[in-house]
């Protein structure tokens, strides 16, 4: 539900918590059906789609909280440490799209930018969402009507939903910079943006 709505995320330190809930509840559900057949086969159903989730969960991108920005946000602190270059970084969750982006990342207090307090960064960061949107696109028009004038050199991250913005940011600014991939590390994508 979080990915499409605003609902908060089912992380993993939530599952000790809500799980014995959760098998309660399906267990009530089930005692309510009077066939053993019908009983045995929902069983059945149940314990192969759980396999199959956990199975290929690890072996997949698409797990929410398998993968860690750490190594990404230091590959663009250090490209950017050599002068300052303002990082432009989508936020973790699906919240994010249906909020205004804050004007300092740190002043935000909502966890949108969570890992920026855990592996902390040194320049200015100009948060985005994490879909394609038009909070997204107003928040890069804005930084690039500064940064285009002056031939600022920037960064831009992204975790593998954010792709489209990046995507978008290199089609937007293809007459005035050139745009290089420094690596993707579990899932984060982190370009850089040399003025030409």
């Amino acid at each position: 539900m979080s990915t499409l709505t605003s609902i908060h995320v089912f992380t993993d330190r939530y599952r000790l918590v809500a799980v014995p809930g959760i098998a309660l509840c399906w267990g009530f559900l089930a005692s309510c059906v009077t066939s053993k057949a019908i009983r045995a086969a929902f069983g059945v159903a149940l314990v192969a789609l759980t396999f199959s989730r956990f199975s290929f969960a690890t072996l997949t991108i698409d797990d929410p909280h398998g993968y860690t920005w750490k190594y990404g946000l230091q590959v663009a602190d250090k490209s950017a440490a050599v002068d300052h270059a303002p990082l432009l970084i989508c936020s973790d969750l699906p919240e994010s799209n249906f909020e205004p982006m804050p004007a300092d990342v740190y002043a935000a207090t909502d966890g949108d930018f969570a890992p920026i307090f855990y592996y902390k960064v040194h320049s200015q960061v100009v948060p985005l969402p994490r879909a394609f949107n038009a909070e997204a696109m107003a928040q890069i028009n804005k930084f690039l009507a500064t940064a285009m004038p002056a031939k600022q050199r920037f960064l831009a991250l992204g975790y593998f939903p954010s792709e489209p913005t990046l995507d978008w940011i290199a089609e937007r600014t293809k007459d005035a910079y050139i745009a290089q991939n420094l690596g993707t590390t579990d899932g984060v994508t982190v370009m850089e943006y040399k003025p030409r």
